[in-house]
C-alpha cells in the first residue's frame, strides 16, 4: 500500500515540479549582425574563415567538425586579415559559413526560431540557392532568393540539437548569381523550464518519510 502512495506521490510531485517552475520565454542563443540591411557589419570573405565561434567549446566531435575553441566570442569584423571575422557574403567559390555554438540542456530540449536576412547581393544581379544544416542534418532550403535579398524564417526540430556543443551551417548551393550577402543572422529558443528546486526537495523529503514508514 505505501508502494503505490510512493509512485502517486512521486508522479504528482514531478508534475508539480514544473507546474511551480517560471514560465520559459524565448532568449537570443546568437545574434551575428544588426537587423539594418547592410553587410558593413562583417568582413570580407578573404579576410574572414568559413568557421565563426560565438562560444569557447569543444568543437571537434561536431560535424563538421570545428577546434576546441578557447578564444571566447570572435568579433563579426576586426578590419585585419587576421580571420577571426564573420564573412559578409556567400559566394559560388566561398559558398559555406559553419556557426559554433553551445546550448543547455533545457535549451536543446526547447523550441527553435532561426532568422536570417540576406540583402542585395552587389549588382551582379541573378538569384541564389542556400541551404540550412544543424549539425550537418538539413533542416531548411531556399531557392531563388533575389538580388534584392530577403528574409528567410524557419522553425528546426529539437531532435536536431545536442546538449553542449553544435553547429549551423549555412551553404549557397546554386543560382545563377555571383555572390549574396548576408545583412543578420539569429538562432532563439524557448528552452524547457527546469523543475522547482523546492518542489524537487519536497518530493525527496516525502519520498524519504515514506520509506522509513514501509521498514517500521
Amino acid at each position: 500500500m505505501i508502494d503505490k502512495k510512493l509512485n502517486k506521490l512521486a508522479l504528482f510531485i514531478t508534475a508539480l515540479s514544473f507546474v511551480a517552475a517560471p514560465g520559459a520565454t524565448a532568449a537570443t542563443v546568437f545574434l551575428i549582425g544588426a537587423d539594418d540591411n547592410s553587410q558593413s557589419d562583417f568582413d570580407p570573405e578573404s579576410q574572414a574563415d568559413d568557421n565563426y565561434y560565438w562560444e569557447n567549446g569543444d568543437y571537434t566531435t561536431t560535424t563538421p567538425a570545428g577546434v576546441n575553441w578557447s578564444g571566447g566570442q570572435e568579433t563579426w569584423q576586426d578590419g585585419v586579415a587576421s580571420q577571426d571575422g564573420f564573412e559578409r557574403a556567400l559566394l559560388a567559390g566561398d559558398p559555406t559559413i559553419n556557426i559554433f555554438f553551445q546550448l543547455t540542456a533545457g535549451e536543446a530540449a526547447g523550441t527553435f526560431q532561426f532568422d536570417m536576412e540576406f540583402r542585395a547581393g552587389g549588382n551582379n544581379g541573378g538569384d541564389h540557392n542556400v541551404e540550412f544544416k544543424l549539425n550537418n542534418t538539413l533542416f531548411h532550403t531556399e531557392n531563388g532568393i533575389p538580388q534584392s535579398g530577403k528574409l528567410v524564417s524557419t522553425g528546426i526540430s529539437n531532435t536536431l540539437a545536442n546538449t553542449g556543443s553544435n553547429v549551423l551551417t549555412i551553404n549557397r548551393t546554386g543560382g545563377s548569381g555571383i555572390w549574396i550577402q548576408i545583412d543578420y543572422v539569429e538562432l532563439d529558443v524557448t528552452p524547457i523550464p527546469e523543475p522547482s528546486t523546492a518542489a524537487l526537495f519536497f518530493l525527496g523529503t516525502v519520498t524519504l518519510t515514506l520509506r522509513r514508514q514501509r521498514k517500521h
